[in-house]
């Protein structure tokens, strides 16, 4: 049986690359208020960094598919120069060093059993250095 988990706040959409809400992200995940420097992006901050990976595969048969979820996402985001250089602190993220990463994969399937079926996931990683 899955275990249900909900997040302690409900969740606001963002882009990715938009950096005042994007660094947000660790302490919106967390219910809390900002910890440590006083600004959100600067290291010692609780604030941190979000990638977001989506994937789908269609037709009968889709829901059961046996991919690896974490190695398409990981190699997702390593082929995709933005999301590399936040990853692995390159092309101008070289000030941040990583102490914490989060992450979690999502599932979800429609119209199973038919032609129509359709199997999609999310996967998300947070960076924060706090």
């Amino acid at each position: 049986m899955k275990k249900s988990f909900k997040f302690p706040v409900n969740l606001k959409p963002m882009c990715n690359y938009d950096k005042p809400g994007g660094w947000k992200k660790p302490d919106e995940l967390l219910g809390r208020q900002l910890v440590g420097s006083s600004c959100y992006g600067c290291s010692g901050s609780s604030s941190g960094f979000e990638n977001a990976h989506w994937g789908r595969i269609k037709g009968h048969g889709a829901c059961s598919n046996s991919q690896d979820l974490v190695a398409n996402a990981v190699n997702g985001w390593l082929n995709s120069p933005p999301h590399r250089a936040t990853m692995l602190n390159e092309n101008g993220w070289e000030r941040y060093k990583w102490t914490r990463l989060g992450a979690a994969i999502m599932t979800r399937c429609d119209y199973e059993g038919t032609r129509n079926e359709e199997f999609q996931y999310w996967a998300n990683s947070w960076f924060s250095n706090f």
